[in-house]
């Protein structure tokens, strides 16, 4: 037994005398525990149900495989086709109320009671009002192609009174691709019930897929949503009752509501709609920008087929003035009690009438309107209705595209609505007509968010002087406030020294401290002084203007109401956003210049100081070269870097980025800019010393990839879908809440010694805020996993992180396989199942040379031993 276990050690240890100099430290000897054990649980079912059938997503799975004795339906060799089954032995079904004696079946995986002939394949939604919604049964509803692989098969089993029709969907595949989906078949039951069922569904690959009822009056109708893949699943639909479909108005005799004109080119209305085009509207002659009119419903006279609502209105005053006394006109308007008796391809009493019928939506969708109202949208956030309308004119000789857009709050008033032109001759797009309902945000007291003695700084990570220069002169920082010659990660400073104010104005002085290097502290003395004017009441500017200085370094608040209606120049200052996380207020601006497109943003913060902003070069317009930042500022905070940030200014962390393509999936996950990637280098260049209200710290970095061996590049991103667009610029939080990060999946740097359980549930909750169906997040001791389907199979992404809240490892997996990954300062990792084989060849050699010497060196030993007796 000794002699045994000597030769068994002996052995090893000449193989791995033999082996570990062939082996490099790319073999990879087990797989990464995080990829072992794949598991989906609490997916979460998103389910929907109006009127109808009530739906049971929990009842029993019992498969009737009717493949072998089924009849064969001819549409099982076609393509986006129908075919009609009857239902035989004296038995129909009733759907929704109604009794049918036939169903047409789709290749597509849904079916209609209705003779649907030369039709969309497809349903898109549920609940809808289109043809193919109506009284429409949705087992599968995505692009099948039987013509490719499968079969359709139908039969008729039980007896009176419990006799079904099953219809079978057999080894269907997926149009195009041909990737195999499954099994699922629905089964008619004649008691009325309704079952489908899911043998092996895998997925539909990048194709939406739609599971429900619908009787097409958005009213009666049952969705399911999951995402696949299914396996022994079974839906069962049960009739209840029909909702009926009703409207009313929800005002009454003396309410009154009031718009303002936010928005107004007379002269482009007059040419598009003509001299009289408010009579087009409802509205009174003459409007001016900032000025309202009132509306009061004087009476509501209703019939067994219309509504006619009579109200008076006052003129247009301005913003700040109260309406007289005496009103200046009547109007009524008139709408049919049931929207469905409308004629078809008509136009509302006004393009955009004040006010319409409840629920606005549906009445809309079922009006029958002219094609020109090209879409009616529902807002499911705030059940706002959105109805768009689009036509286009041919002006003294110019092709303008003209698009209208309207929202109607829950009462089925008017809320916004703006019209905008696009001139496909001269490119001009400008907005000419802009109305909302007035409320007392525009009587808003606005305020100095700076005061006497206040400082703020800035620092620089992005210059490209010559582009500034090309877009906005030779003493482009005049522009902006700044003082000259900055340079990168140089920063500067503003004092506030004096504050007038009158009835009119505000002057506000400040001393500008010029740029300086990042690591120095600012002087005693300032270099030179600058001031800012601004008007007390942003209504009272009387003519469009640019904004003193391009952006400000800050401007009066609340920033979204001031800037909306300063009069701004809306073909230079194209959108301003409000963003309720924060308070912040963006607004941006666009410029052209030969074949080169500037996009620039500044956002304000709740006290109007400007926090960041920033120009990049858009690569559409710029064949040269990637989207490049040509100038990128960020406000900033003196002082200590806290305690939860645990990196330092000069780190660099360098990491491997390792792609498997025998494990990759059919789609690459649309990584593929990063397959060639060799290495990823994150340089930090600065950190500032924490942010005392938001409780957060700046970040500015430096990202390099390496595409070919000793060659880094700046690149921007640091992965696709993983690392915002512009990720040089990070903000690492003290304590993260679901809306900081709601719109991250990952960062490359978190707070130092995260508590990664608690930061799991805050990013649960932002995505399940968001839903997002099908994902699942779970806690590693260092760092989390995100595990979610996509085609149908099972995806993961791990990231793990060192202590101090750097991502170490950031791996991705599809069927427990990994295929990509990010590694900190590991650059001679391998995937599994991408091993070299010309590097496992000789180690295999090896093996095979110090089994053959073993064999004859035991030979020659044993002979030895007889030669020695």
């Amino acid at each position: 037994m000794k002699k045994i276990r000597l030769w068994v050690l002996l052995i090893s240890f000449i193989i791995s005398l033999v082996i570990i100099p062939t082996k490099t430290s790319n073999i990879i000897i087990s797989t990464p525990e995080f990829l072992k054990n794949i598991n989906i649980k609490d997916i979460e079912i998103s389910t929907e149900s109006g009127g109808g059938y009530i739906m049971n997503i929990d009842t029993p799975y019992s498969w009737v495989e009717i493949s072998k004795t089924g009849m064969h339906l001819e549409i099982s060799n076609s393509n986006d086709d129908y075919e009609e089954i009857s239902f035989i032995g004296g038995w129909n079904f009733t759907f929704y109320g109604t009794e049918y004696d036939k169903i047409f079946v789709s290749t597509n995986g849904w079916m209609s009671f209705t003779n649907l002939g030369d039709t969309s394949y497809k349903i898109y939604k549920i609940p809808e009002t289109n043809l193919e919604n109506y009284d429409c049964v949705a087992l599968l509803c995505t692009d099948l192609d039987p013509s490719a692989r499968g079969y359709i098969y139908y039969q008729f089993l039980g007896t009176a009174p419990n006799r079904y029709l099953v219809i079978e969907y057999y080894n269907m595949v997926q149009f195009y691709s041909e990737e195999f989906i499954g099994d699922f078949e629905v089964i008619f039951y004649e008691t009325g019930n309704i079952k489908f069922q899911y043998k092996n569904v895998n997925n539909v690959g990048f194709l939406y897929h739609i599971i429900g009822l619908d009787h097409g009056d958005l009213t009666n109708y049952n969705f399911y949503d999951l995402p696949l893949p299914l396996s022994s699943k079974t839906i069962e639909f049960t009739f209840d009752e029909m909702v009926e479909v009703s409207f009313s108005l929800n005002f009454s005799v003396n309410y009154e509501y009031s718009w303002v004109i936010v928005n107004l080119n007379n002269a482009k209305m007059e040419t598009i709609f003509g001299t009289d085009w408010e009579q087009s509207y409802g509205l009174l002659s003459n409007p001016m920008r900032y000025h309202k009119t009132k509306i009061n419903i004087s009476s509501i006279d209703k019939n067994s087929t219309h509504w006619e609502i009579n109200f008076t209105m006052w003129d247009w005053v301005h913003i700040l003035e109260d309406h007289s006394s005496i009103s200046n006109g009547n109007d009524s308007i008139i709408y049919r009690l049931d929207p469905r008796e409308y004629p078809n391809d008509h136009y509302l009493p006004n393009i955009f009438p004040l006010f319409l019928p409840i629920p606005t939506y549906k009445y809309l969708k079922f009006a029958r309107l002219s094609s020109h109202y090209s879409w009616i949208y529902l807002d499911s956030d705030d059940n706002f209705t959105h109805l768009n309308y689009d036509d286009y004119k041919i002006i003294t000789g110019d092709r303008l595209g003209i698009q209208g857009c309207a929202i109607y709050n829950l009462d089925g008033f008017l809320r916004k609505l703006h019209f905008k032109i696009h001139n496909y001759t001269s490119s001009e797009n400008i907005i000419i007509f802009e109305m909302e309902i007035f409320s007392s945000n525009f009587l808003t007291d606005y305020t100095l968010g700076v005061e006497l003695n206040n400082e703020y700084s800035w620092v620089l990570s992005d210059i490209n002087d010559t582009l500034m220069e090309t877009f906005f002169g030779a003493k482009w920082e005049q522009n902006f406030g700044f003082s000259s010659d900055p340079i990168e990660f140089s920063k500067t400073k503003i004092k506030i020294t004096s504050i007038i104010e009158n009835s009119t104005y505000w002057n506000i002085k400040y001393s500008i401290w010029d740029w300086i290097g990042i690591e120095n502290n600012f002087s005693s003395t300032s270099n030179r002084e600058d001031s800012l004017l601004y008007r007390v009441n942003p209504f009272n500017y009387n003519h469009i203007h640019n904004l003193v200085n391009i952006f400000p370094l800050f401007v009066p608040s609340p920033s979204e109401f001031y800037l909306r209606f300063a009069y701004l120049n809306t073909s230079f200052y194209n959108n301003i956003l409000f963003n309720p996380f924060d308070n912040s207020t963006m607004i941006d601006i666009n410029l052209n210049i030969g074949n080169l497109y500037l996009y620039g943003t500044a956002t304000y913060n709740a006290k109007g100081i400007l926090k960041y902003i920033e120009f990049n070069i858009n690569p559409y317009y710029d064949p040269i070269s990637e989207m490049a930042t040509i100038f990128k500022m960020v406000n900033f905070f003196d002082g200590p870097k806290p305690p939860y940030v645990g990196i330092n200014v000069s780190d660099v962390y360098e990491y491997g980025v390792f792609f498997c393509p025998n494990n990759d999936p059919p789609s690459n996950f649309y990584y593929e800019d990063s397959f060639d990637l060799k290495r990823i280098k994150i340089e930090i260049k600065f950190i500032d010393g924490g942010d005392p209200v938001l409780k957060r710290v700046t970040v500015f970095t430096k990202i390099y990839k390496m595409i070919t061996d000793g060659e880094w590049t700046e690149t921007f991103s640091f992965s696709p879908y993983i690392m915002p667009l512009y990720s040089n610029l990070l903000y690492i939080y003290e304590n993260y809440t679901s809306d900081i990060i709601q719109y991250s999946f990952f960062s490359f740097i978190v707070r130092n010694n995260i508590n990664w359980t608690n930061y799991i549930l805050t990013l649960k909750d932002a995505i399940d805020s968001e839903q997002s169906y099908g994902i699942n997040f779970t806690s590693l001791n260092n760092g989390y996993k995100i595990s979610y389907l996509i085609e149908g199979n099972i995806s993961e992404m791990s990231y793990t992180y060192t202590p101090y809240g750097v991502l170490d490892v950031f791996s991705w997996s599809y069927r427990g396989k990994e295929f990509f990954t990010y590694r900190l300062n590991d650059f001679d990792y391998v995937i599994p199942g991408c091993e070299d084989p010309f590097v496992i060849l000789p180690g295999i050699i090896g093996i095979i040379i110090t089994s053959s010497l073993l064999v004859v060196l035991t030979i020659l030993y044993w002979q030895f031993k007889r030669k020695v007796r």
